[in-house]
């Protein structure tokens, strides 16, 4: 799945060139699903301690959010969405889930680090459950390589282009699910979080009969007005293919059915 939505928010980086329309072009997130994280690569939390990916698995699933710690135009909003989607799943932070937030930005500082958590999260039992790290850069390279996050920095206008997406991870790092940062739906990111722990523990009947009898994206659509940038419109291609799987002419039909269907598809 990819996010090729992007938006772009206020923040401190290392200089780079006026963002081209090339650069634009490659702003996305679109990590292979199933994909392991770096577990070698090292962050560093609110107090400064490093510790490897691995150890910052808890054994349960995440949520991983990417972020710009100074940023409070997108990045802030992005933190308090997935946070407010969260609390309001149903799942027990701490014992169901956990939130990682991580910087992309390598300036940034411990103290940016305390004050985005307790401004986007708070200091209640979810706050206890979120942990907000920081990396070198090349150990930040290497997480958003893994994720498939792309994001440019535009020096004339000081900000950043880059996804809005929440990162769904399975206990032992793998990546399950990647989610809209923006309009994210509770149930949405409940059933994700219920799918990357193979319904142990916190997946209720609902849960498991959603997944033995469809898929999470059949399930979202029972929820109409779910705002989400991961929802692409189909290729002009796929839109032909999907029509010509329910359209086309059996074995044996006439040449003028054949041509009948040739057209439908052509002005598809």
């Amino acid at each position: 799945m990819m996010l090729a939505v992007y938006l772009v928010c206020a923040g401190l980086a290392p200089a780079r060139a006026e963002l081209t329309k090339s650069d634009v072009a490659g702003v996305e997130a679109s990590p292979r699903l199933g994909a392991v994280l770096p577990l070698s690569v090292r962050l560093r939390d609110e107090n400064g301690v490093a510790r490897p990916i691995r150890e910052w698995l808890t054994g349960e699933p995440g949520v991983w959010v990417l972020a710009d710690f100074t940023c409070d135009t997108l990045c802030g909003p992005v933190v308090s969405t997935v946070s407010d989607a969260l609390r309001q799943s149903g799942l027990r932070p701490g014992q169901d889930f956990d939130l990682h937030v991580v910087s992309f930005d390598p300036q940034d500082t411990p103290e940016n680090a305390k004050d985005m958590k307790q401004a986007q999260v708070g200091l209640e039992a979810l706050g206890d459950a979120t942990h907000v790290s920081r990396g070198d850069a090349g150990d930040i390279a290497a997480l958003t390589r893994a994720f498939g996050f792309e994001a440019v920095y535009d020096r004339d206008h000081g900000r950043y282009a880059h996804p809005a997406a929440a990162f769904v991870v399975t206990a032992d790092g793998r990546i399950a699910r990647v989610l809209p940062g923006l309009g994210l739906h509770p149930a949405s990111l409940r059933l994700a979080l219920v799918e990357a722990g193979q319904g142990r523990k916190h997946g209720g009947p609902h849960d498991r009969h959603t997944r033995r009898s469809g898929t999470f994206e059949e399930a979202k659509a029972q929820r109409p007005g779910e705002s989400t940038e991961a929802d692409h419109c189909l290729t002009r291609h796929d839109r032909r293919r999907q029509i010509g799987d329910r359209l086309r002419p059996a074995r044996g039909d006439s040449a003028s059915e054949r041509a009948r269907f040739r057209d439908r598809i052509s002005t598809s």
